[in-house]
């Protein structure tokens, strides 16, 4: 019988195992929708099509400008990689909608519902009919109906073309402004009011399509609280401290919060000039209905309550890694804890936490937090305290505790590359920036270990172990004073002949390299020996083939404000991508397109590795100021595999900027000339000479290492004609194929 128990609770810990394992990101499925292939353009004729002849010229204009920025704008959206399709949570969405709509066929097939990969609450309806749910909105509702009810409200805008009018108004109302000299807070107050209006009948007649359908409308107030409330983490759980301390590692009072900050609504401003009236107020409005509402036979769920479970479940463990994309590394550790908390086996919050704690580690050691982790002051509720705590603690405390948790995960799962990998960084870090060996650590556990002179010794002392005697020696008291205890932290790891072997390795590594922070990097003189020769003889890197992530291509105006000219954009991307084929050809070199402009229906695949690439490349990117070259986004893990798939480890990234200025000062230089007599020539240079300006950018980074191999940037004071975009692909293309 014991036999049988011990073999069920192991088979039991294994499923938990595996399931934990297999976390992988969400992925769009099915065929992508139109929504995602039609051009811009298209969108836009089809729109423009619909304009009123009877209205006005100028509102039959601010529509038509609507329409063309507007279907350019979302298309941006749709093209970014952050928006999913068919996935589970998209398809939990769609179910709700067809629950809600079942009685009004004709809207439900006007409407689209995408989740988008964001870790904060919101939702928004467009003018086209596609409806965006946030991932951090699933991960904050309490149930079903609560997120039904936010549809609802959304479905009205839609229904009742509420973006349109409110841009159509605010134009008028800029126009009346100008003509009767109205104030620049009266303009503004009376966009907010409308916009307020708008927000109003959403919620009104939001309810009355929600009171229709069989949801409980007892939980509708609360989902306002759910908006009121959605700068908090998803669940308020006191933070423990043996989250980041160990037994032998405590850290000073001084780093805890007598108290955390007491939680503040988000509507306690005067909102006056918002675009929203405050979630008090929109919820006060509506309680008359709702305590007359008819309850029976009403439920909050209608889906299904354990698949509304489920669904919650991966857009928590979503947040996470949203988290750490973005680098917010205090709510992604304190997301992971809260995961952690729930069930101690959850691979994914476990890899999330190390992650999390290695980013923040290298940071701390090159002192540069600002924009990775936001001062506690900000920060409300119980998550304060690990804010708090992280803004006190030393780098080589940080470090330390960071390297003892890594390793502890190690041991739990010895076969994850991520936390071997994180183990090995954090162990180089630590060598590189703190000078450490095991040297010192061993040498104080074994003073511990000391036997005290024989007339000193008491029966009680003998019966303490050796981890006794280092508790009883590093207590929280004496500990505040004594500032080597931070040597304690891997008192249980130095008899792990596997912990001191890797460690002596990366403190070897960290040796050689001095202060490049070369574990996975050039040194600072190779660096500069690379530019420097790149720059006079260019690069002659020996590649065959490379992955060309989205080539993309803007024209600017300048002279009319910094404007996006959005159909002459698209038309020269779409000649970009194609002179990119025929150059690379030209050049020898191999180029695969994985962009979401010359996708096929079929071809989803595809643009899930365009999405988790395009997540690769935007953290990268942001690591690139601070870190050392050769440094992996925390998304590595899952794009590692599209080496193999595309046959190549290189990936380029590139775009043309067309620039339109208006330079006045031209008329003032061309008429100094003049006055010069022997420079009047020079006037004419100047008038004639156009305000123009021509930047291409091309990057190619190594998927393997994270390292940014080549970096291109041009800036050309002339029109973007063809042969100039042309030669210069063609001497990027050359450098990269050529060998040495």
């Amino acid at each position: 019988m014991n036999k049988l128990l011990i073999i069920v609770l192991l088979l039991i810990a294994n499923t938990i195992n595996l399931n934990a394992q297999r976390y992988k990101p969400l992925e769009s499925k099915g065929e992508i929708p139109k929504d995602f292939l039609q051009l811009s353009s298209e969108k836009y004729k089809q729109d423009a099509a619909s304009l009123d002849s009877v209205a006005t010229r100028k509102r039959r204009k601010d529509k038509d400008d609507f329409y063309l920025e507007s279907n350019f704008i979302i298309d941006g959206l749709l093209k970014s990689g952050q928006v999913l399709f068919n996935d589970p949570v998209s398809e939990y969405i769609n179910l709700i909608a067809d629950t809600l709509l079942k009685d009004n066929p004709e809207l439900r097939k006007e409407l689209r519902f995408y989740t988008v990969k964001s870790p904060y609450v919101n939702a928004f309806a467009t003018n086209q009919g596609m409806v965006f749910v946030n991932m951090g909105l699933v991960a904050q509702v309490e149930n079903e109906a609560q997120l039904a009810y936010i549809l609802c409200h959304e479905m009205v805008h839609y229904k009742e073309r509420h973006a349109i009018n409110s841009y159509v108004e605010s134009m008028e109302i800029s126009r009346a402004a100008r003509r009767f000299q109205i104030s620049y807070n009266d303009a503004l107050l009376a966009r907010s009011n409308y916009s307020k209006d708008l927000e109003i009948e959403s919620d009104y007649q939001g309810l009355q399509t929600y009171l229709k359908s069989n949801y409980d409308p007892t939980t509708v107030e609360d989902a306002f609280f759910v908006l009121e409330f959605s700068h908090l983490p998803f669940d308020e759980v006191v933070y423990k401290r043996e989250f980041l301390e160990n037994q032998y590692m405590k850290l000073p009072e001084n780093y805890y919060l007598e108290e955390v900050s007491q939680i503040e609504s988000l509507d306690e401003y005067k909102d006056e000039y918002s675009t929203h009236p405050n979630c008090q107020e929109r919820r006060d409005k509506l309680v008359p209905l709702l305590r007359t509402a008819e309850t029976k036979g009403k439920s909050k769920y209608l889906v299904g309550e354990e698949r509304f479970k489920a669904i919650q479940k991966i857009a928590r463990n979503e947040m996470s890694r949203y988290y750490l994309n973005e680098r917010q590394y205090g709510a992604a550790l304190y997301n992971s804890f809260l995961l952690l908390e729930q069930d101690k086996n959850d691979l994914h919050a476990a890899k999330i936490n190390l992650k999390a704690l290695n980013y923040l580690v290298k940071y701390k050691n090159r002192e540069s937090t600002y924009g990775v982790l936001r001062s506690y002051y900000y920060i409300q509720g119980e998550s304060q305290q690990l804010y708090h705590v992280l803004s006190n603690i030393s780098a080589e405390e940080l470090n330390t505790l960071a390297l003892s948790k890594a390793w502890e995960f190690h041991t739990k799962y010895p076969k994850n590359k991520v936390i071997k990998k994180v183990v090995n960084e954090l162990a180089y870090e630590l060598a590189l920036y703190h000078n450490n060996d095991l040297g010192k650590y061993r040498k104080l556990v074994k003073e511990t270990e000391k036997e005290p002179e024989p007339d000193t010794i008491v029966v009680e002392e003998k019966k303490l172990s050796k981890y006794d005697k280092i508790k009883k020696k590093i207590g929280r008291e004496d500990y505040e004073n004594d500032s080597t205890n931070v040597l304690y932290a891997f008192s249980d790891h130095l008899d792990d002949s596997a912990f001191v072997n890797n460690f002596s390795r990366m403190a070897k590594i960290a040796a050689r390299d001095g202060d490049s922070s070369d574990y996975d990097a050039l040194s600072w003189r190779d660096e500069f020996k690379r530019a420097q020769k790149q720059e006079t003889k260019g690069l002659s890197l020996g590649i065959d083939k490379i992955l060309m992530l989205y080539p993309r291509y803007y024209k600017v105006d300048n002279a009319s404000g910094s404007q996006l000219r959005f159909q002459k954009t698209e038309d020269a991307q779409i000649n970009f991508i194609d002179q990119i084929k025929t150059i690379s050809d030209a050049a020898g070199l191999e180029v695969e397109l994985l962009s979401p402009v010359n996708l096929g229906a079929n071809e989803t695949n595809k643009f899930n590795d365009y999405a988790a690439l395009s997540e690769w490349v935007r953290e990268r990117y942001d690591h690139s100021i601070t870190l050392p070259n050769k440094t992996l986004p925390s998304t590595a893990e899952f794009t590692d595999s599209l080496i193999d798939v595309y046959g190549t480890r290189y990936l380029a990234v590139t775009r043309v900027i067309s620039i339109k200025n208006n330079d006045n000062s031209k008329y003032i230089k061309a008429c100094v000339c003049c006055l010069g007599g022997i420079t009047a020539p020079l006037a004419v240079y100047y008038l004639v000479k156009p305000d123009v300006e021509t930047i291409i950018e091309f990057n190619l980074l190594d998927l393997k290492t994270g390292e940014i191999i080549m970096e291109e940037y041009s800036s050309k004071s002339m029109k973007d004609y063809d042969y100039l975009v042309k030669s210069k692909l063609y001497d990027i293309f050359n450098q990269v194929h050529r060998s040495k």
